[in-house]
């Protein structure tokens, strides 16, 4: 089980964090390699689709967590990936039908998860467009996701990544900063509009946050960088946006030079 679990792991990492055709490539063969031992390991088949997932193949990925789905009902991680692909294919009536029954299945407040709140606030902004309930799930998403991190116990460093999960901070960062422009009201947390300098909405002083922790923790996590800079260009801080781009471009050319042994 625990070579088994280093596999899934390690083939996450690789994904999450260069996120480049070739190290995609290399990740498909572990997958081929070990596919006639887990082919019929949900959790593995589950990972293979957050796989897809990460680059952006949200059909393939929607098909493969459903495979996993298929073998095991219970593997709460392939319905989430489900509803997130169905999400962002458009699909926001099944998903929201879909993340209704999960909700009445974990009706319990202790089984809350980070990854489930933060899809309430996808749906809350795609299909309803209530920015407040969006922004509202997103302070809650992050929180329980802290709140899981810090209590949770880590056996070695890639476990501490996989728990940490920077690719998840990322998507929610960019939900954060859907509210750049955001102008005037008030509030706690993420939820008000502009902060409290005046200078930046809150919505955006929490997405850059985010976004300045995984990179701090995770520097070759080019997404994240670009994120950033996109941001902070939007935002005419042209030479924090300067700072961002070299790094990204940086990580980018080490990326380039990994290849296959």
């Amino acid at each position: 089980m625990r070579s088994e679990a280093t596999i899934i792991i390690v083939a996450s990492l690789l994904v999450s964090v260069v996120q480049s055709s070739r190290v995609v490539a290399q990740c498909a063969f572990i997958a081929l390699v070990t596919n006639p031992f887990f082919a019929t390991n949900n959790r593995y088949v589950a990972e293979k689709g957050y796989q897809y997932r990460l680059v952006g193949n949200h059909g393939t990925a929607l098909d493969t967590y459903r495979d996993a789905s298929r073998i095991d009902e219970s593997n709460v991680e392939a319905s989430y990936g489900m509803i997130y692909c169905q999400l962002m294919q458009g699909l926001v009536e099944d998903a929201t039908q879909q993340l209704e029954f999960l909700s009445v299945i974990q009706n319990d407040d202790s089984v809350q998860s980070a990854d489930l709140t933060f899809l309430k606030a996808l749906i809350a902004m795609r299909k309803d467009r209530d920015t407040t309930q969006h922004l509202r799930l997103l302070d809650q998403a992050v929180e329980l996701h802290e709140r899981s991190y810090r209590d949770g116990s880590v056996t070695d460093v890639l476990d501490d990544y996989y728990k940490f999960n920077p690719d998840f901070l990322v998507e929610v960062a960019k939900e954060y900063l859907q509210h750049l422009n955001t102008v005037g009201g008030g509030g706690g947390g993420s939820s008000g509009g502009a902060s409290n300098s005046g200078e930046l909405p809150k919505p955006a002083v929490a997405g850059l946050a985010l976004l300045e922790k995984v990179t701090d923790r995770v520097p070759a996590l080019l997404g994240a960088h670009l994120v950033m800079a996109k941001a902070r260009f939007e935002m005419k801080q042209y030479v924090c946006r300067r700072g961002s781009l070299a790094r990204s471009k940086a990580t980018s050319h080490e990326n380039e030079n990994f290849e296959h042994p």
